[in-house]
């Protein structure tokens, strides 16, 4: 574990930068009592495409999450996965 926050904190970070918000897709997980195999259909049919914008927010996710320049590529590899997968 490398930072707790709470899911305030995760959906403040979220609006805090349009690109952000797009990479992350809190919206499409908000929807209650939605089952989680129709949240990663929906988010696999709504891939995103890497580009320099959703770089740098990818960034700004990984830095929210704790990690920084002296962390392991593969600590760095492992929570872009993580996330992306």
């Amino acid at each position: 574990m490398v930072k707790t926050f709470t899911v305030n904190e995760l959906i403040a970070f979220a609006k805090s930068d349009r690109d952000v918000k797009r990479v992350l897709r809190l919206d499409l997980m908000s929807v209650a009592k939605t089952p989680s195999s129709e949240i990663i259909k929906a988010l696999k049919h709504d891939s995103l495409s890497v580009n320099s914008r959703v770089a740098r927010a990818i960034g700004k996710i990984v830095i929210f999450l704790g990690l920084d320049h002296k962390a392991s590529r593969e600590m760095l590899s492992r929570a872009v996965s993580s996330l992306f997968a």
